[in-house]
C-alpha cells in the first residue's frame, strides 16, 4: 500500500509538472495574439490616414477643376451671345453653350461651324476642361468611398483588438492562477514550500527558454536573407519542454536504420522495327459455328482477416526520478513500439519516471517512452555554437545614438496598446518616437516600419537596427519591433505587465532581416 501511495504521488507530480511546462507557451501565445490584433488596428489607422489625405487632395483638385470649368463656360457663353447679337444664328442653336457642355450636345462640329474659326480654340479648351473635370469629380467620389471603407475597417479592427485583448487578459489571469495552484499542489506532494517550488519551476522555465532561444538563434542566423514571398511556419514559442498531443510517427522511439527506397528503374525505350510488307489478303474462310462458352470457375471465398494479436503482457519494475529527453520522441500506451502513440515529448523536456519495463520508462500512470532517449537529471544548459569573429561594424551615427538614448530613457515605463508616450508606449510608438528625436521619420505600425529603411541580413545586425518578429515569417505577419543595441541586447516595449525593457534578443519568430535607418 505504501508503494502504491508513493507511485501515485510521483504520477501526480509528473502530471503537474507537464501542465506547468505548457503554461509558459500559453502565456507567450496569448501575448502574441493580442499584439497581432492591435497591429492590425494600427495598420487600419494608417490606411484611414492615407485615405483621408487622398480624399482631401482629390476634393481640392475637383473643386479647382469645377471653378476653371465655370470660368471657361462664362467665356464661351459670352462668345455665343456675341454671335447671336450679330444675327448669324438663332438662340436655340446657341443654347448648349449657355447651359451645357458641348460634348453633351448633338455635335461639336455644328457649333464650331456656326461660331466661326475665331472661337475654335475657346471651344476646344472648354471641351478639354470638361473632360478633365469628369475624371477629377469621379476620382474625388472614389476617394471619399475609400475613406468611408477605411473608417469601417478601422472600427472593425478596433473591435477585434478589444475582443482579443479581453480574451488574452482572461487567459493570462487563468494561467497565472493555475500556475499558483499547481505550485501549491507540488509543494504539498513533495512536502516542501511554495517558494521553493516556484524557484525550481522558474529555473526550469529559464533553462527551457535559453535552450529554445539558442536553437532558434542558430536557425535564424543560418537562414538565407531573401525577400519574403512564402510565409514560414510559426516558430514554437514559450517553453520547449511542453508535452504536446499525438503526432505522426516520425520522431524516434529507438535506433532504427532507414534505407531509402530504391529509385524506380526506367526501361530503355524500344526501337520499333520496320513493318513488313503487307501480304495479299487470303480468301475469306467460312464462319465456323460458335463453340459453347465454358462454365466459369467460381472465385474462391476470401480468407477471413485474422484478429490483431493482443498486446504483449509486461511487468513493471520500480523506478523513479527526474529525467529529460535527449531528442523529440513519441509517448506510447505501453513499453514498446507495438503500442499506440498517445503523445510526444519535446527535446530537453523534464519528466518524472514512475516505473520501467523492457528498457522503457513509464511517465505518469499510462505513458511510456524509450529509455534510449531519457537521461536522469535535468538538461544541461546549452552551449552556444562558436561564431567566427565578426567584421568590425562601422560606428553608429550620432542620429542612431540619439534614438537609442531616448529609448533607454523610457525603460521602466508601462506598455499600453495604442499609447504614444510620453508616459506609456507600445512597441512601434517607442521606435517611432525614438527615431523622431534623431530627426528620422518612420511610420507608426511595426509592419510598415519594416519598409522604412534598408533591409540587412540578421547576421549583419548592428547597433541601432530595427529587429522584427512575425507570426508567419513575412511582413504581413509582423507583430513586434525592437531596437538592437549590439552584443545580443535590445530595448523595446514588450507587452502589458512588462513595460519598456532592456534585455536579451529572443530569436523565436524573428524576421531574417533587420532594418537600418540613419
Amino acid at each position: 500500500a505504501a508503494h502504491a501511495a508513493v507511485a501515485g504521488t510521483e504520477s501526480l507530480i509528473a502530471s503537474l509538472e507537464l501542465e506547468l511546462a505548457g503554461i509558459a507557451a500559453v502565456v507567450s501565445q496569448a501575448e502574441i495574439t493580442a499584439a497581432q490584433a492591435f497591429e492590425a488596428q494600427l495598420v487600419a489607422q494608417e490606411a484611414l490616414d492615407a485615405a483621408t489625405a487622398a480624399a482631401a487632395v482629390a476634393s481640392q483638385r475637383a473643386a479647382e477643376s469645377a471653378t476653371a470649368l465655370a470660368e471657361e463656360r462664362t467665356t464661351l457663353a459670352a462668345l455665343a451671345r456675341e454671335t447671336y447679337q450679330g444675327g448669324s444664328t438663332s438662340v436655340g442653336t446657341l443654347m448648349p453653350f449657355l447651359t451645357e457642355r458641348p460634348a453633351d450636345a448633338l455635335g461639336l462640329s455644328t457649333y464650331l461651324a456656326q461660331l466661326g474659326a475665331r472661337t475654335d480654340a475657346d471651344v476646344r479648351a472648354f471641351e478639354a476642361l470638361a473632360a478633365v473635370d469628369d475624371v477629377l469629380q469621379a476620382e474625388a467620389a472614389t476617394a471619399v468611398e475609400t475613406q468611408a471603407a477605411a473608417e469601417a475597417e478601422l472600427a472593425r479592427s478596433a473591435d477585434e483588438a478589444q475582443r482579443r485583448l479581453a480574451e488574452s487578459s482572461s487567459q493570462l489571469r487563468y494561467t497565472s492562477e493555475r500556475r499558483e495552484q499547481l505550485l501549491h499542489q507540488l509543494a504539498a506532494q513533495r512536502q516542501s514550500t511554495v517558494d521553493l517550488e516556484r524557484e525550481r519551476q522558474d529555473e526550469l522555465d529559464r533553462r527551457a527558454r535559453e535552450s529554445a532561444n539558442i536553437i532558434a538563434m542558430q536557425e535564424a542566423l543560418a537562414a538565407p536573407s531573401t525577400t519574403e514571398t512564402t510565409p514560414r511556419a510559426p516558430a514554437p514559442s514559450g517553453n520547449s519542454g511542453a508535452v504536446t498531443g499525438a503526432t505522426p510517427d516520425t520522431s524516434r522511439d529507438e535506433n532504427r536504420p532507414t534505407t531509402p527506397a530504391p529509385a524506380p528503374s526506367t526501361p530503355a525505350p524500344s526501337v520499333p522495327e520496320p513493318a513488313p510488307a503487307p501480304a495479299p489478303a487470303p480468301a475469306p474462310a467460312p464462319t465456323p459455328a460458335p463453340a459453347p462458352a465454358p462454365t466459369p470457375t467460381p472465385a474462391p471465398a476470401p480468407a477471413p482477416t485474422p484478429a490483431p494479436a493482443p498486446a504483449p503482457a509486461y511487468t513493471v519494475s520500480a523506478a523513479s526520478g527526474t529525467y529529460y529527453a535527449t531528442t523529440t520522441l513519441n509517448l506510447r500506451s505501453g513499453p514498446g513500439t507495438t503500442y499506440g502513440v498517445v503523445g510526444s515529448l519535446a527535446r530537453n523536456a523534464t519528466v518524472e519516471v514512475t516505473g520501467t519495463s523492457n528498457g522503457w520508462y513509464r511517465i505518469g500512470s499510462d505513458r511510456w517512452a524509450s529509455g534510449t532517449y531519457l537521461v536522469r537529471g535535468t538538461p544541461p544548459a546549452p552551449q552556444p555554437a562558436p561564431t567566427p569573429a565578426p567584421t568590425p561594424a562601422p560606428a553608429p551615427s550620432n542620429k542612431v545614438e540619439t534614438a537609442i538614448s531616448y529609448a533607454m530613457a523610457q525603460v521602466g515605463k508601462p506598455y499600453v496598446y495604442g499609447a504614444n508616450g510620453p508616459n506609456s508606449w507600445d512597441c512601434s510608438s517607442l521606435t517611432q518616437a525614438s527615431f523622431r528625436q534623431a530627426g528620422i521619420s518612420i511610420s507608426r505600425s511595426s509592419s510598415s516600419q519594416y519598409s522604412s529603411g534598408t533591409r540587412v541580413p540578421l547576421a549583419q545586425a548592428q547597433r541601432g537596427d530595427l529587429m522584427f518578429w512575425s507570426s508567419n515569417g513575412a511582413q504581413s505577419g509582423i507583430y513586434h519591433v525592437a531596437i538592437y543595441l549590439g552584443g545580443g541586447m535590445k530595448v523595446h516595449a514588450r507587452a502589458p505587465g512588462w513595460g519598456v525593457q532592456h534585455d536579451s534578443v529572443y530569436y523565436a519568430n524573428i524576421m531574417p532581416n533587420v532594418v537600418r535607418l540613419g
